[in-house]
C-alpha cells in the first residue's frame, strides 16, 4: 500500500504488522488518518487525485494584482526554479513567457 499512500502525499514506515506511522502529508489532506484508514480500505482518497490537486494549487497560488515585497518574490522565483517543470503549472498553463525588446518597441510605437 505504500504506492498508494504516497500518491496521496503521505510519508509513512511501517512500525510492525499493525502499525505505521505518519511522518508527512500534503497540505491539502484535511484529515491524514482517515485517508490512510480509506486506503488500506479499499476506498477512494476523494479529491486527492492529481487533477484536484494541482487546481487547488493553482487556486492558492498568487494571483495577478497581488502584493509582493522582494523577498517574497525572489523566494518564488527561487521556488520556481526549483521545480522539475518550472516552465508550466501543473495545468500546463505557462510560467514564463519571453517578451523581445522589438515586441516592447512596437507596444510602446518606438519602432
Amino acid at each position: 500500500m505504500k504506492e498508494e499512500l504516497e500518491k496521496c502525499g503521505l510519508e509513512t514506515n511501517q512500525w510492525d504488522h499493525e502499525t505505521i506511522a505518519i511522518h508527512a502529508h500534503a497540505i491539502l489532506l484535511k484529515d491524514p488518518e482517515k485517508a490512510v484508514r480509506c486506503i488500506f480500505a479499499g476506498e477512494t482518497v476523494q479529491k486527492n487525485d492529481f487533477e484536484t490537486l494541482a487546481r487547488r494549487a493553482c487556486r492558492s497560488s498568487i494571483m495577478a494584482g497581488d502584493y509582493l515585497n522582494k523577498e517574497k518574490a525572489e523566494s518564488q522565483r527561487q521556488q520556481l526554479l526549483d521545480c522539475l517543470d518550472p516552465l508550466t503549472c501543473p495545468h500546463g498553463r505557462p510560467t514564463v513567457i519571453e517578451l523581445s525588446e522589438s515586441f516592447l518597441d512596437k507596444q510602446f510605437l518606438r519602432t
